[in-house]
């Protein structure tokens, strides 16, 4: 290409690019987006985990609240991951049900602690 600064997609086949002033190429790559009936179920968790955490929501006897969320932020210091990823861990573990249809039924229940993780 005879350019230190060439971007963009060539042929369908490569992209170029720059990250932190160093240009790249690498291979174009069509991301996939997995329509699955599990998938699907598993975004739907996520969604309405991430809903509830983020409006403060009360679900059955779970108060999301600023005492919750540290709860989750300390007990996730040891694995090195944020309060927040620990809840959505517990979260899909809780109503994500692979070996049932339907995967998730609709009905969010919240982890009561950051150590339920419907075992």
């Amino acid at each position: 290409m005879h350019s230190d600064s060439a971007t963009g997609k060539f042929a369908d086949a490569l992209v170029f690019a720059t990250n932190k002033g160093v240009a790249y190429c690498r291979q174009l790559v069509t991301p996939k987006n997995p329509k699955s009936f599990k998938q699907l179920a598993i975004r739907d968790v996520i969604r309405e985990a991430s809903r509830a955490w983020e409006s403060g929501a009360t679900v059955g006897t779970v108060v999301i609240d600023a005492t919750y969320k540290a709860a989750f932020d300390l007990a996730a210091v040891p694995m090195q991951i944020s309060g927040f990823a620990l809840y959505m861990k517990n979260s899909v573990a809780i109503n994500y049900d692979a070996t049932t249809s339907p995967y998730f039924d609709g009905t969010f229940v919240a982890p009561v602690d950051p150590t339920d993780i419907g075992a």
